[in-house]
């Protein structure tokens, strides 16, 4: 949800690029930098969020876990940002360019999240007593507005956003994040010395480090979360540590699809699993299934439960974002994913997550309780104040936006005119402008031959695929030869004569926000 696209700065280049892995031309299918099925994931995801939610007021649930099986969307939503995000850092290691800046990574991810969240937070502890600290300390205040309530008992349970344990353990990825990419760094580079001295690191090189980097992270997060939840540590779930697995899941498939450009055969479990859509299907089904027959309660749940719950998450996230990610783009479930017409209401998806509970706990306190509602049968009252809820959470969320991403497109706005100013694109090569596909140096999304973004502004959201792409009418752009693009689908070379991989090419920065 909180994912966004970010103007990129060319850096100094590194002394050793990356060797490429290959030299035969490679039909990528997978996503590249931005992964348009997300586009409509995030909106089904948001209004299905506000759904679960609804049924809790409403005290109306289809299945005792409806609540629980809808809650594997956050999981799935910190592979997203996971994906997003951190996919830009191992490209800058295969290109061979200098580590983007910490610093300016975090006041990116403070501008894109903090100017809406605090503007929330204030409006549920004003309009929502209940929901502010109960010890009243400017301390605890300064927690709420500091994304650190997850770790304070008292704040956890039922203060400031009761949503809002997503962004704490985002922020604390966001911290992570660079810190990570140097990790995986350090590990390319010690095995490069230790068995190759002196010779550059090549593109699978790069690629098993920050992989072997996720392993990492993957085993302590799906370990410690048991741990957690079973001796009952308070809010072991929202925990930062408890969803490290999640964002590892995000790592993998961001390595998997770099794996593919740079000529490498993927795992043939992970092959198999792309390319078969039911199986992804079959995962949720699965997980949905058991949830639903392990629930006793649909409020509470104990943490045998609860790690239960947990595991069919994996599977769940698992299958669904191997597909969406490193299935076919031109699929039709992933083109319908990806449509165009989800943009609008996707860029909302952040909005609709942070202000939907306002809306209910609004209508709670200042109308009537949504659980004395009686609007014919139950299941039809549960309906009508999940679309009565949806409709409200959009108008508030579609007025205020443009106020409250304000200063994020203000920054974005400055980094395009400051690019422009020195001579340069914020998106790299000469030719990443509006309507006109990247060259072979400025191909950023991995040979996608869509447009590159030559303004700091979101598009439309859902366009062509990366990997997807290709010239209209067949004819190649600008009357280039097609390998000119830096496309690898296309089966010719880049210009210049020799292939590299697509993780080389320069990030793109035409993805919607989130």
């Amino acid at each position: 949800m909180s994912s966004s696209p970010e103007p990129t700065r060319r850096r100094r280049a590194r002394p050793v690029p990356a060797r490429p892995a290959a030299t035969g031309p490679v039909d990528a299918r997978s996503a590249g930098t931005w992964c348009a099925p997300f586009t409509g994931f995030r909106v089904l995801a948001a209004v299905a969020v506000i759904g679960a939610h609804s049924c809790l007021s409403a005290r109306t649930y289809p299945v005792a876990g409806i609540v629980q099986i809808v809650a594997v969307i956050v999981p799935m939503f910190f592979v997203v940002s996971a994906y997003a995000l951190y996919r830009p850092f191992i490209v800058d290691d295969l290109r061979g360019v200098s580590p983007r800046s910490a610093r300016s990574f975090w006041w990116r991810r403070f501008l894109r999240i903090y100017p809406l969240y605090a503007v929330a937070l204030t409006a549920y502890l004003v309009l929502l007593p209940p929901l502010r600290p109960p010890s009243g300390s400017v301390v605890d205040y300064a927690k709420l507005y500091g994304f650190l309530q997850v770790y304070d008992p008292d704040l956890s349970r039922f203060s400031g956003i009761p949503a809002a344990w997503f962004l704490c353990d985002e922020v604390a990825f966001y911290l992570l994040m660079p810190f990570i990419a140097l990790a995986a760094r350090w590990v390319v580079l010690r095995n490069r010395r230790r068995r190759h001295p002196g010779r550059p690191p090549s593109a699978e090189e790069i690629l098993r480090g920050h992989l072997a980097v996720a392993v990492g992270l993957w085993v302590v997060g799906f370990v410690a979360r048991p741990i957690l939840v079973l001796n009952e540590v308070n809010a072991a779930t929202a925990l930062p540590i408890s969803n490290l697995d999640f964002y590892a899941l995000g790592i993998f498939v961001s390595v998997a699809t770099l794996w593919e450009r740079a000529g490498l055969k993927l795992p043939e479990p992970v092959a198999y699993v792309r390319e078969r859509p039911w199986l992804a299907l079959g995962g949720m089904v699965l997980g949905a299934t058991v949830i639903a027959l392990a629930a006793t309660d649909p409020a509470v749940w104990t943490p045998e439960q609860d790690v239960l719950r947990y595991l069919m998450y994996t599977v769940m996230a698992g299958g669904a974002m191997t597909y969406f990610v490193l299935g076919d783009q031109r699929s039709a479930a992933n083109t319908w994913f990806g449509d165009r017409r989800w943009g609008w209401l996707a860029i909302l998806s952040l909005h609709l997550y942070l202000w939907h509970q306002l809306v209910l706990g609004g209508f709670d306190r200042y109308v009537t309780e949504v659980a004395e509602l009686h609007i014919g049968p139950r299941f039809t009252t549960g309906l009508a104040v999940w679309v009565g809820a949806v409709a409200i959470t959009v108008a508030i969320s579609a007025a205020l936006r443009p106020v409250l991403d304000w200063p994020y497109a203000r920054w974005a706005h400055d980094a395009q005119d400051t690019h422009r100013r020195r001579g340069r694109r914020p998106s790299g090569g000469p030719s990443a402008r509006p309507g006109r596909p990247g060259s072979s140096r400025a191909g950023g999304s991995g040979g996608s031959g869509r447009p590159s973004a030559g303004r700091a502004g979101p598009p439309a959201a859902g366009g062509r695929p990366d990997g997807a792409g290709r010239p209209p009418n067949g004819r190649p752009p600008n009357g280039r030869r097609p390998g000119a693009s830096g496309r690898p689908a296309t089966g010719h070379r880049p210009e210049g004569g020799s292939r590299r991989p697509e993780g080389i090419s320069r990030p793109d920065a035409s993805r919607p926000p989130t």
